[in-house]
């Protein structure tokens, strides 16, 4: 045994499991920054051997909220015990064996899978998102993983006993959003990890631009109308150009978009449209 409480072979153990899946090493004995209260972390390992428990838990050991209270959702097991020998110093670390044992922070709770790795910055960036949009529920959706990684907010569960009653309750209050696990540098184990982009500086903290659209509110499902009928009108008046060109015997240049683009999204229309606008332009010149 080490001066820590941590065996040598078990802290291996881990370590090698970080190298065989290209992942940084990450020392529990390293000095990590201090939580200010705010959160705490459920790592829900029910379904999940030690290796990929172990390995979620390193990715939160390596972001920039460090010191928040960790609870390990797990059965007792022979996974478990090594887990819980491997984590013998961490007194912010706390094994539970039930969901009637969490407990939430002062003003969240972010649930994650075990399976899902957290970028340097995603906590932070999830709990951004959530004040943007004042959700009492974030639901990122993870590419590959089976679950979701959740935000909650400890004031939306305080009424209710049960994770399954609080999600019906907000669900029904519409205070549910979803965002991408890219958009916060999440991603599934044996998964590459999503590009993040640095702001310059000492802040050196992920530049996070979430856009939250819940197609149940009319008035982002007009607006989203309205851009799609702009975007029609607009090519239409590109093919009337094209069909002018055609008769007078010019070519200005490519085809025409087709509108079966039109599924793709308003950003998609946008930018092809510009760039035909622009080609049109220059062939009239």
């Amino acid at each position: 045994m080490t001066g820590t409480g941590i065996s040598s072979s078990v802290h291996e153990r881990v370590r090698k499991w970080q190298v065989e899946a290209g992942l940084p090493s990450a020392d529990i004995w390293q000095p990590r920054q201090t939580s200010n209260g705010v959160l705490t972390i459920l790592v829900d390992a029910r379904s999940a051997d030690a290796r990929t428990t172990a390995l979620t838990i390193a990715s939160i050991f390596s972001g920039s909220v460090q010191r928040s209270p960790l609870q390990i959702l797990m059965p007792m097991s022979a996974d478990s015990a090594m887990l819980e020998e491997w984590l013998a110093s961490e007194h912010s670390v706390h094994f539970i064996r039930g969901l009637e044992e969490v407990a939430a922070g002062d003003q969240f709770l972010l649930v994650c899978p075990a399976g899902i790795m957290l970028g340097t910055y995603s906590v932070e960036a999830a709990l951004e998102a959530a004040e943007e949009t004042g959700a009492d529920l974030l639901r990122v959706v993870v590419d590959g993983a089976s679950g979701t990684l959740e935000l909650w907010k400890a004031a939306a569960l305080e009424a209710h006993s049960s994770l399954n009653g609080a999600e019906r309750a907000i669900r029904n209050l519409n205070g549910e959003r979803w965002v991408s696990g890219a958009s916060l540098g999440v991603h599934a184990l044996g998964r590459p990890a999503p590009k993040q982009f640095l702001r310059k500086g000492r802040a050196g903290k992920f530049d996070l631009h979430v856009v939250v659209k819940d197609l149940k509110d009319p008035a982002t499902r007009l607006d989203y109308e309205h851009q799609v009928r702009r975007l029609e009108a607009e090519l239409a008046r590109v093919k009337r150009h094209q069909w002018q060109n055609a008769t007078r015997g010019t070519s200005p240049g490519t085809a025409f978009l087709p509108f079966h683009a039109l599924r793709k999204g308003p950003r998609y229309l946008v930018s092809r449209a510009a760039a035909r606008l622009r080609r049109l332009n220059a062939g009239m010149k």
